[in-house]
């Protein structure tokens, strides 16, 4: 949930002083609102898969054995949660990114008073995937930078 609190008080000019959804001709276009939603389902799902899978195991043979201790059924949750953290966190860089090039343009502020990690998360970043200047489809910026956590390319 704490990532897409973060995301969301990017988003909101309330807070982030940039404009709605980070989007430059906001109206016309929706800027990050889509990803957000993506982020906030990505969660939801993953406090279902949360919940404890053996609660569901089920005796059987009389109640003299148990079915099956569902430590299968556990990690395979466990994989997609993790893969649904790896696509929240893509969407957060996606996010961060896009209000550090806002920041520049729209308010004037200096690249250079970035930290060095947020200068090399950006130039990173800028190298895969290119600035939302007006809408487009980010499932495929979504995919490369997912992909890119997975693979750690954004470890420093």
């Amino acid at each position: 949930k704490v990532l897409e609190r973060r995301i969301e008080r990017l988003l909101n000019p309330q807070f982030s002083g940039l404009p709605p959804f980070l989007a430059y001709n906001c109206g016309l276009n929706s800027g990050l609102m889509i990803p957000q939603y993506l982020v906030a389902s990505l969660i939801a799902e993953n406090s279902v898969l949360a919940h404890p899978a053996s609660i569901q195991s089920i005796p059987v043979s009389g109640n003299q054995e148990d079915f099956v201790s569902m430590a299968m059924t556990s990690a395979e949750k466990t994989q997609k949660i993790l893969e649904n953290c790896e696509k929240i966190l893509a969407v957060e860089i996606l996010t961060a990114i896009q209000a550090m090039d806002m920041l520049k343009s729209v308010k004037g502020f200096a690249f250079s008073s970035f930290s060095p990690s947020a200068k090399a998360l950006h130039r990173k970043t800028r190298y895969i995937v290119p600035e939302l200047k007006k809408d487009r489809w980010l499932g495929k910026d979504i995919e490369v930078l997912t992909e890119s956590v997975k693979n750690g390319y954004f470890v420093f």
